[in-house]
């Protein structure tokens, strides 16, 4: 990924990210209502929503002060982090959340919810943002505040800031290497190639999305020498044949499809969510 540049004082709220039903974009968009200065929310990214994000901003009134921006380069994408008041992400119960990282390697604060997952845990309320109940007047509160108090919003960046500088792919992989194995012994690195099966429901190439990106770049931070990893994942529709091939040399992507009843089976279990 690109470099994050300087904070700047901020001059519009920034939303990047994929506009699915599940990231609640639509939750920030009917804050804006509720937001006292003439200030615009910029969304960046795609997705299925887009259309019933779009038609919500007109049915609000808010055409004005919501700017879908699309897909956006990442030279981009880090200059409309730099130059924002802060970063509202409010999705329900994420894995990991990547734009939380970004934001404060960008030294903005961020806005999540209580059940937005792990961004609840990334950001300390009051420290470096503000975790508030999934409700947009509590949202337009927050964002009104950094709004009314700059000085704070980068102080607020800032310390988030601080708290990312431990998460690289370096030391992830170095912490998943001191895990102790077997009969209470340490991974042996000094021995020939290790081989590791990973597994997971979905492709990873292309690497869109946080949780391909993860795994993606992860597995390819081993050390080539030491490490043979597999992955064994699955096309999450139907139509695809068996897939195999290389991401790295020592890291192998193999495919298989979904059949009829997985995928019968997956919708029942998606509804019971």
């Amino acid at each position: 990924g690109s470099t994050f540049g300087e904070a700047e004082r901020g001059e519009f709220i920034f939303l990047p990210g994929r506009l699915h039903r599940w990231k609640r974009v639509d939750l920030v968009i009917n804050a804006m209502k509720y937001v006292d200065h003439n200030l615009k929310l910029l969304i960046a990214g795609d997705g299925e929503d887009a259309d019933n994000l779009k038609n919500l901003v007109n049915r609000l009134g808010l055409d004005e002060r919501v700017e879908f921006l699309g897909r956006i380069s990442d030279e981009k994408l880090v200059e409309l982090y730099s130059k924002s008041i802060v970063v509202p992400f409010v999705p329900v119960q994420e894995d990991f959340g990547y734009i939380t990282i970004e934001a404060f390697k960008s030294k903005k604060p961020v806005i999540t919810c209580h059940d937005s997952g792990e961004p609840s845990r990334i950001v300390k309320d009051g420290i470096s943002g503000f975790v508030v109940e999934p409700d947009s007047k509590r949202l337009a509160e927050k964002i009104n505040y950094f709004v009314e108090n700059p000085d704070e919003a980068m102080q607020m960046g800032e310390n988030g800031y601080l708290f990312v500088q431990y998460i690289t792919w370096e030391n992830i992989v170095k912490k998943i290497l001191e895990i102790p194995t077997g009969m209470g012994g340490q991974l042996n690195v000094n021995s020939k190639t290790k081989k590791i099966l990973v597994t997971d429901n979905q492709i990873l190439d292309p690497p869109i999305g946080g949780g391909r990106v993860r795994i993606h770049e992860l597995y390819k931070h081993f050390d080539p020498s030491a490490f043979e990893i597999t992955y064994l994942g699955t096309f999450d529709w139907l139509g695809p044949l068996e897939r195999e091939q290389k991401l790295a040399d020592h890291f192998t992507e193999i495919l298989v499809p979904m059949t009829i009843p997985h995928i019968a089976i997956d919708k029942i279990f998606s509804k019971l969510c």
